[in-house]
């Protein structure tokens, strides 16, 4: 009776006693999506597209938002919303702080030296929020049966619409541009986060942060990719939304870490609504998708690809990274392989090459960039300024990973950065701006 038995309960309580140890590591790592207790923002290393017309104009009117927390008691003088699930999908605009917004050429290199992943000395917070009221027409509670959960606010639909075609007409594109946020932060992240890379794209189109109810404590994590579930049929309810009532071209999506569980959800749900029908029904379409450090499923994508979700954004691109600590703990904890960490593993001969030929799709390593291993390799788009730029270059003017000056090895699944990227990059935007 000595001899443990496989299987026993003592064996399955130590298997709990590692998964718990690796889920304290993986909150630890993954703090990296969070904020800090004082709400303010380091601008992120100047990018590469980064056009000094950026620094004469920094949006003073604020950045629009649409989130689906709860709005935070009116006398509380520290949160805009809480980190409870709403009943519906707000909207208003947020004014950023960009009192240390660089200026002048000196300031300038400044920040363009300033080492990856470190202070930048030019600190963003937001300084107010001006709630217009909730999306009548993107309920995204259907058993909702009382004014009470929505309190005072009131549908603000004519007027949301209304700001965002005013903001379109006004620029040279026509396209809305949406951040989807990580784990753990609270509501200022996703719009400061929004705004400078807007600030860095000189304010074309619209930039519409999309702050999901995730919650700022690290034992948050499991509820955070619960609600992810949640807010992805909120996320689509939102581009249907903006594609039939405003003048949008094109809807670009950002998803980063746990964002990205939202982001693919919303696709995979248009996907399997546009099964069987010869055409889409909107007036809009969804541009460049870029997914960065996916927290995501592998199997559950590669299911999401099968039922048609290559169908609904002109191009996908996933950036992938080996060195990602964060998502090799979360491997540990799920026990399914991470999306963001692709290329860590081989894929058969036939999936390769199916991989390789479908246009729509791109993988992009990050290994061996600058500032790609900063912060346990976890949030490299905000740290390396080689990959905000690729980012920003994919979404701007939608040039495929060979016209953005990446290289792939024959036969390999990834496209890589070469040296000198930077370099070429800059004279490739320069270009498209000059056309």
């Amino acid at each position: 009776m000595n001899e443990r038995m496989p299987g026993s309960i003592a064996e399955r309580a130590g298997g709990l006693g590692v998964r718990i140890v690796v889920l304290w590591a993986l909150l630890v790592l993954l703090a990296g999506c969070a904020t800090s207790s004082t709400y303010q923002y380091d601008l992120i290393p100047i990018p590469v597209t980064f056009s000094e017309q950026a620094a004469e104009d920094a949006s003073p009117d604020g950045i629009l938002y649409v989130t689906d927390r709860e709005p935070a008691d009116p006398e509380d003088r520290v949160l805009y919303y809480q980190y409870e699930r709403a009943s519906a999908l707000r909207v208003g605009i947020a004014k950023v702080d960009y009192s240390g917004k660089p200026r002048t050429e000196e300031e300038l290199d400044e920040l363009a030296s300033v080492e990856p992943g470190k202070k930048s000395d030019f600190p963003l917070s937001v300084t107010d929020v001006n709630e217009f009221g909730y999306l009548e027409s993107a309920m995204p509670t259907p058993f909702l049966t009382s004014q009470e959960e929505l309190g005072s606010s009131a549908p603000a639909d004519e007027e949301f619409v209304s700001l965002i075609n005013m903001k379109l007409a006004a620029s040279r594109s026509g396209d809305i541009y949406l951040y989807v946020h990580g784990y753990k932060v609270i509501f200022e992240n996703p719009v400061i986060v929004s705004a400078q890379l807007w600030y860095f794209m000189n304010n074309e189109g619209v930039f519409l942060p999309f702050a999901w109810t995730a919650t700022p404590k690290r034992f948050a994590y499991i509820k955070d990719t619960q609600t992810a579930e949640i807010s992805a049929r909120n996320l689509r309810l939102l581009l249907q939304f903006l594609m039939e009532n405003t003048d949008v071209e094109r809807i670009h999506i950002i998803g980063y870490s746990a964002g990205t569980r939202v982001v693919i959800g919303a696709l995979n749900q248009l996907a399997l609504m546009q099964t069987g029908q010869s055409e889409s029904t909107t007036k809009g379409r969804i541009g460049q998708v870029a997914i960065v450090g996916s927290d995501y499923d592998r199997q559950r994508w590669v299911a999401a690809v099968a039922d048609g979700l290559l169908q609904v954004p002109e191009t996908l691109t996933i950036y992938v990274s080996p060195y990602d600590d964060a998502l090799g703990l979360s491997e540990l904890v799920f026990g399914g392989a991470r999306l963001g960490k692709l290329e860590t593993d081989p894929v058969s001969e036939t999936v390769r090459d199916w991989l390789i030929s479908n246009e729509r799709l791109y993988f992009v390593d990050v290994t061996g960039v600058v500032g790609s291993e900063t912060r346990n390799g976890h949030a490299y788009f905000q740290t390396s300024p080689w990959i905000s730029s690729d980012i920003l270059a994919t979404l701007l003017y939608g040039l495929t990973p060979a016209e953005r000056g990446l290289v792939r090895k024959t036969d390999a699944l990834s496209w890589s950065f070469p040296p000198q990227y930077d370099v070429g990059l800059k004279a490739i935007i320069e270009a498209q701006a000059s056309q």
